[in-house]
């Protein structure tokens, strides 16, 4: 430490002993004058009371730990937090837009009138680039952050010009453009560096997986293209943790994937085989990086950095599946489940390595999401036929109820298992409902139909208990009295039959709602009255024999009575129930 930062150090004790007699005044002049004390004041005086006044006691300022950290080698975090330009840094951005726009301008310029050779144009644009970069080096040891704007406009030129050299004026081969493009992009992570401002790296990122969607199709093999997005997706991970920026890595993850399958199919995309299993491997690494990331750094995912995780992983996961789907459909569940357990596992081994610390809500919630979705796909849009579709799906209801019990605690995990469950439920409810034509092709579809309606009782049954009212245990409850019933119709031919079912299902439910004193039970049956005897009025009583008639009416009123005079002792008269939809004691 030497003599300048003592003598800081010394001030800033100074300072300190100076507000906390300030702050003891102020609180004694409060009191003395019978006002209200203020409590930041008074949370402020205990808290440099309880410190011993002294010059050790008085800790650095952030500007002395800067000093110190620079002075020792150490490099603080660097997480990447946008904020709101200021008008100075609006205005640099301005001026760099116009320096690239002028640079366009003139080279557009000179080749309308002749004036120079190609050559000369884009020679005179690379030195134009090179002059804004070194200018802004030159002005940043005097104001670092704001000559960071002219190298930044100085980089798209040589990137402008590169790509203008091969594209229009055919100056430049292929590996001629790969070299320049690497050169720029290395001068770009250096001014990142330098500057430290995200926008090089960037504009890096950018530039280097630019190149291989620009050159001819004619002129890149399958082979050439893992050889470059290999090499730029190493470099940028590397760099990313390095400097502490998840944003570089999340930005070459998507222009990664994205640009490989575009350039691939643009080449050679009979090469199939060699580009998905290059695409998984990527797939592998940036997942990699990711865990690498959060667990290097202590720095686990936030929600914005989860959606363009997302983003990146169902469109791997669409364009793997598409193409390896159209060649070797027999392969393709079997890699969609395997990018499924590669997810899994790195978040596993994200949290063994946090040390017991729990992965974000974010990247929980993320991870759950892309391993839900494929599942679900997979499992039962492709492997279990659909004839048996709707009795997997009948297992849906224990199964939501069971990962409700262990992930209670842990919502970010729970709601994408349990909204798959509620999708797949309604699509096997879908099939069973649907056509009786379409329905024949089903396994035993009156059967599947009973049986949701038993794990529609038991769901109701189970949301009561768990304390969830009747918000959703009484819309449960009618679902299963409307898929019975249904359920009765595809089973039962004669409407005779189906009257008398529903009429003693009806009374069924009454004693089983008088035993469990449960009057919303009670209540609901009474659909199940109204629905038998407008059936026998409106449709078993058209057409039919007289004594049929005399058989069907006698029923329907024996049922009505008899349900009536159990409904009484659930719901005697002027007694209104409890809230929760359960009567008080009834002696049986």
């Amino acid at each position: 430490m030497d003599s300048q930062d003592r003598i800081l150090e010394r001030l800033e004790a100074l300072e300190r002993q100076v507000r906390t007699l300030h702050v003891q005044l102020e609180a004694m002049r409060r009191k003395a004058t019978g006002g209200p004390a203020d409590r930041d004041d008074e949370a402020g005086d205990k808290t440099l009371a309880s410190e011993p006044p002294g010059l050790d006691a008085a800790p650095p300022t952030p500007d002395y730990r800067i000093r110190k950290n620079r002075k020792e080698g150490e490099r603080a975090p660097r997480n990447v937090r946008l904020k709101a330009p200021s008008a100075s840094a609006w205005m640099a951005w301005g001026a760099g837009i116009a320096f690239v726009l002028a640079a366009v301008y003139f080279i557009k310029i000179v080749y309308d009138f002749g004036w120079l050779t190609p050559e000369r144009q884009i020679g005179l644009a690379i030195a134009s680039g090179i002059a804004l970069i070194g200018g802004g080096l030159l002005l940043s040891r005097s104001n670092k952050d704001y000559a960071a704007f002219l190298p930044a406009a100085g980089i798209i030129i040589l990137y402008l010009s590169i790509y203008s050299a091969h594209l229009f004026y055919d100056m430049i081969g292929v590996g001629v453009v790969i070299f320049a493009i690497g050169a720029t992009t290395i001068a770009s992570i250096w001014l990142d560096r330098h500057f430290d401002n995200t926008a090089y790296a960037m504009f890096a990122v950018v530039g280097a997986y630019s190149f291989p969607l620009l050159i001819q199709p004619d002129t890149r093999r399958v082979i050439d293209l893992v050889i470059y997005f290999a090499a730029w997706s190493l470099l940028f991970s590397f760099i990313s943790l390095q400097e502490r920026k998840r944003i570089i890595y999340m930005l070459a993850m998507l222009l990664a994937i994205i640009g490989f399958d575009v350039a691939w199919r643009m080449s050679d995309a009979d090469s199939w085989i060699p580009a998905m299993v290059y695409q998984f491997v990527q797939f592998i690494a940036f997942s990699a990086t990711a865990v690498w990331y959060s667990a290097a750094h202590r720095d686990t995912m936030s929600r914005t950095d989860a959606v363009w995780h997302a983003v990146a992983l169902f469109y791997f996961y669409v364009v793997e599946y598409i193409t390896v789907k159209q060649h070797a459909p027999d392969v393709a569940p079997m890699a969609a489940l395997a990018s499924a357990a590669v997810v899994f596992a790195a978040y596993l081994i994200a949290g063994r390595l946090l040390s017991g610390e729990r992965v974000s809500t974010a990247g929980a919630a993320l991870v759950s999401l892309y391993c839900t979705s494929v599942t679900t796909h997979i499992l039962f849009f492709e492997l279990i036929p659909t004839s048996y579709l709707p009795w997997a799906t009948l297992l849906m209801i224990p199964g939501a109820f069971l990962v409700y019990d262990r992930l209670r605690d842990r919502p970010e995990i729970m709601q994408p298992i349990l909204i798959a469950a509620l999708f797949m439920i309604v699509v096997g409810l879908n099939l069973l409902l649907a056509d009786g034509r379409r329905s024949e092709d089903l396994f035993m579809p009156g059967a599947a139909l009973f049986a949701y309606s038993a794990m529609l009782y038991f769901a109701s049954r189970r949301v009561r208990l768990a304390g969830r009212r009747n918000g959703l245990a009484v819309p449960l409850l009618y679902a299963g009295h409307v898929t019975f019933m249904v359920a009765t119709v595809r089973v039962f031919e004669s409407g005779l039959t189906i009257s008398i079912v529903w009429g003693v299902f009806a009374v069924v439910l009454l004693l089983i709602a008088l035993r469990l004193r449960n009057r919303i039970l009670g209540q609901s049956s009474l659909i199940v009255f109204a629905a038998s005897g407008l059936k026998v009025l409106l449709y078993d009583l058209t057409g039919t024999p007289s004594l049929v008639r005399v058989l069907t009416l006698v029923v329907l009123g024996a049922t009505l009575y008899a349900g009536g005079w159990m409904y009484q002792r659930i719901a005697p008269e002027g007694e209104e129930g409890s809230s929760d939809g359960i009567s008080p004691r009834v002696d049986a």
